[in-house]
Order: C-alpha cells, then sequence, then structure tokens
C-alpha cells in the first residue's frame, strides 16, 4: 500500500486518527499479554509454592520416621544392655567393682 503525501488538514486528521487507533489498539494488545502473562507466572508461583510445600512435608515426614527408628534402637540397646547386666549374677559384678575400685585406689593422688 503506497502512501500519498496528505492534500489537505482533514487528510492529516484523518491519518492522525488512524495513527491513534493503531496506537490503542497496540496499547490494548500489550495490556492484555501483561494481564495473560501476570495471571500465567502468578499461577506458576502458586504451583511451585504448593509443590515445595508438598516436599517439606514429606521431607519433615521422613526426617521423623529417622528419628524414630533411632531412638528405638537407642531404647532396643539400653534395654539389651539392662537385661545382660540384670542377668549378671552378683559375684560377677563384685569381681568387676573390685577390679575397678583397685585400679582407681591404686593410682597416684595427682593423677585423679
Amino acid at each position: 500500500m503506497a502512501i500519498s503525501p496528505p492534500e489537505s488538514l482533514d487528510d492529516i486528521l484523518v491519518i492522525e486518527r488512524e495513527i491513534g487507533d493503531m496506537v490503542d489498539l497496540e496499547r490494548s494488545k500489550a495490556a492484555q499479554w501483561l494481564e495473560e502473562t501476570t495471571r500465567s507466572i502468578d499461577e506458576a508461583a502458586q504451583s511451585e509454592l504448593a509443590r515445595l510445600g508438598q516436599s517439606a512435608a514429606q521431607d519433615q515426614a521422613a526426617a521423623k520416621k529417622n528419628a524414630e527408628e533411632k531412638a528405638e534402637d537407642i531404647v532396643e540397646r539400653a534395654r539389651s544392655l539392662a537385661a545382660r547386666i540384670e542377668a549378671a549374677r552378683d559375684e560377677q559384678l563384685k569381681s568387676i567393682v573390685r577390679k575397678h575400685i583397685a585400679c582407681i585406689a591404686l593410682r597416684p593422688a595427682n593423677d585423679q
């Protein structure tokens, strides 16, 4: 489309209105694009926040389970040790205590 030079003030005003309409149309398109892009970014952010929340909850549950398992292991070892001590005869315990008392008693006074 070849543009011919305006022949009158009316032609200039018509061209000016056309340019204004094109500018308005481009502004409208830009505003619509901006609105759609903002909505898309907001949706993506909300989705990522939800995913991170789920991930944190899963990590917390796994850490809790791990801690419970470790605690159960510690309690089981303590029970086992207590059972072994309880099962030891008094004479065995007296012998062990006498050995340790002898070691402590034989230490020089400045070494304690």
